[in-house]
């Protein structure tokens, strides 16, 4: 598992019989990730892994308003529940193909637009912090919440700590939800500053 260790951001223990703790460190993360402007409104899901469940933010839920919101699903489910999140399928493919135990998926702008920009399948940041973290960010295609894009994930995630889905948002696993959170802000950093410099040159050509 690739992706470099986090050491210094909080972290609400949990173990796989305290559902409880792991419902906290969703909550919290997902007041995160919009107070960060990372994603907004009903954008978005985030996921924990729990012994042999992923407890996941509800379908149309507010990340930043998760109390109540959050559903047990079972890592060997064939068919999540309709009350989790449309992506429950990619949380549960990569979570079985990788050591992941926590998720986050964001549709951050940043990433967005560079992902539209970028027909390579892969790049890498520009700036030292990204090329620490992440290495390169992978950059795949599919249909949002199909097997296909599961399974093209969860490939790219056995090797990297973040991948993109192109015009889509981004998917980050980390050995907490507190890892992959600060994977994905890394990987929005980086693209902002990416898209600036590419504006730059632009700017400048003219």
């Amino acid at each position: 598992m690739t992706g470099k260790k986090i050491t210094n951001l909080p972290f609400i223990p949990h173990s796989s019989s305290n559902t409880g703790g792991v419902e906290a460190s969703l909550i919290d993360v997902g007041k995160r990730l919009v107070a960060a402007g990372l994603t907004y409104s009903r954008m978005g899901n985030i996921s924990a892994r729990a012994g042999d469940m992923m407890l996941i933010s509800a379908t149309g839920s507010f990340l930043d308003r998760l109390k109540g919101e959050i559903v047990k699903v079972p890592l060997d489910a064939g068919e999540p529940p309709s009350r989790a999140s449309s992506d429950a399928l990619i949380h549960l493919g990569i979570y079985l193909r990788t050591e992941a135990r926590g998720i986050v998926h964001t549709h951050s702008p940043f990433l967005v637009a560079l992902s539209a920009l970028i027909r390579a399948h892969a790049f890498r940041p520009l700036d030292i912090e990204g090329r620490y973290y992440l290495g390169e960010i992978p950059i795949v295609s599919g249909a949002t919440g199909s097997r296909n894009l599961a399974r093209a994930l969860a490939r790219e995630l056995q090797t990297h700590p973040c991948a993109v889905v192109r015009f889509h948002g981004a998917f980050a696993r980390g050995e907490s939800l507190y890892d992959a959170f600060h994977y994905v802000a890394c990987a929005e950093h980086s693209c902002m500053v990416k898209y600036l410099v590419l504006l730059a040159q632009r700017t400048k050509k003219r």
